[in-house]
């Protein structure tokens, strides 16, 4: 549908006049951030964020990270 190609397209807009530091879009689905044991999510969570710092972090399907222990971690340590 476009999304993720939008990510990207708004990355490089909003470095271009400034808002952020760098034109990198990171593209991730919500099972990527997710781990299999306890406390694995938040460090998975915490390499994407460094790969996207400074530009735009885009979560496919994001809604479904509710689902599952795994997936309320990762939808905490994102909150």
């Amino acid at each position: 549908t476009g999304k993720t190609t939008v990510a990207r397209v708004m990355a490089k807009i909003l470095h271009g006049i400034g808002v952020l530091a760098s034109d990198v879009s990171v593209e991730v689905s919500a099972n990527d951030l997710q781990a299999g044991y306890v406390g694995q999510t938040k460090d998975k969570l915490n390499d994407v964020f460094r790969q996207a710092q400074g530009g735009v972090l885009f979560v496919d399907e994001a809604y479904s990270l509710g689902r599952g222990a795994f997936g309320r971690e990762a939808e905490e340590q994102l909150i």
